[in-house]
């Protein structure tokens, strides 16, 4: 099982875990209207950045110089996936939130990460989905306030 918590409820940091405290990382947008993600371990070092482009794919550096590229599918970007630098799929995501329901499903196509990475992975993937959720939502509201 993984948990991704939320530091608050508009907060951009979220801390994730995979069975149990096996593995942990923290995930965060750590500037203000900036896309990029930033991911720490517990000892609280930097072990990864996403850099995200202006249509929302990324650029995921691995601080052990190892590259995954963050993808969005599709006219709604309901279906998203990490492929590898063979442009692999490695991980995928499709949305299937309803109305108050915030969902994620995933598949992990690749046998050739560790469980490590892939826990890493997936964490990450439902992270950028909420986020992603999240700044729909902020668009939307201001559309229809203004």
């Amino acid at each position: 099982m993984a948990t991704l918590r939320w530091q608050g409820c508009f907060s951009q940091r979220a801390g994730g875990s995979v069975s149990g405290e096996r593995w942990a990382w923290t995930f965060d947008r750590p500037r203000l209207l900036s896309r990029d993600v930033e991911v720490y371990n517990p000892d609280g070092e930097r072990v990864a950045v996403l850099q995200v482009g202006w249509w929302g794919d990324g650029t995921l550096a691995m601080a052990d110089g190892r590259v995954f590229y963050w993808r969005l599918q599709g006219f709604l970007q309901a279906h998203a996936l990490f492929v590898d630098a063979a442009e692999r799929p490695v991980v995928e995501f499709w949305d299937s939130s309803r109305w108050f329901e915030n969902r994620t499903q995933v598949g992990t196509p690749a046998a050739s990460l560790s469980e490590r990475d892939r826990a890493l992975l997936i964490l990450l993937g439902r992270y950028l989905m909420v986020l992603k959720q999240r700044d729909t939502a902020v668009v939307v509201a201001t559309t229809v306030c203004v």
